[in-house]
């Protein structure tokens, strides 16, 4: 699975976007992986997480989440 995953370099704005998501939902960290989701529109095909929090503030934002077992 890890040989589909692409690496994108973040620019500044993505940064600043996550700075505007719910604090109360989202550690820092999984702000910026949102933020960056949400950059690639309908380029995103799912986000990959076990974090409940994370996959419930994506899927509040319209992004498809995926938790692989």
């Amino acid at each position: 699975m890890l040989d589909s995953i692409t690496l994108i370099q973040l620019a500044t704005s993505t940064f600043e976007e996550a700075g505007r998501l719910d604090p109360t939902l989202l550690r820092p960290l999984d702000a910026i992986h949102l933020a960056a989701a949400l950059e690639l529109g309908d380029d995103l095909e799912t986000i990959v997480t076990y974090d409940e929090r994370l996959a419930d503030a994506a899927q509040n934002n319209g992004v498809p989440v995926t938790a692989p077992s």
